[in-house]
């Protein structure tokens, strides 16, 4: 792979606004040795769909933990900061629940309930 960079496989880096490591590769006339042959030959763009697949469940999964965090931490500011003598939860209840609901739902579908 080292041998083919730059010449027959290019690697993109593609910016995310989350911690995933995510990349472009591309091979131009990449000629492999018959005994690196991992699977059977042309089939290699249906595993990595069927690896994809289990990994677009791990990341929903990822994001419906992800929201639940982020609520708790909103609701607990909002209990926790004043404004005109009272807890701003109480003047912003309605978008943190919302939100709770919408994350609540999304965890009733991951587990099929």
């Amino acid at each position: 792979m080292r041998l083919a960079q730059g010449t027959s496989m290019r690697v993109n880096p593609i910016r995310t606004m989350m911690n995933h490591a995510t990349t472009e590769i591309f091979f131009d006339d990449l000629r492999m040795p018959a005994e690196n042959l991992i699977g059977e030959e042309g089939e290699g763009f249906r595993y990595i769909l069927s690896g994809m697949n289990a990994e677009r469940i791990l990341i929903a999964a990822e994001c419906i933990g992800d929201a639940k965090w982020f609520i708790e931490k909103a609701v607990a500011y909002a209990k926790q900061r004043r404004i005109f003598d009272r807890p701003i939860g109480q003047n912003q209840g309605g978008p943190i629940s919302d939100r709770a609901r919408l994350c609540a739902d999304a965890r009733r579908r991951a587990d099929g309930t």
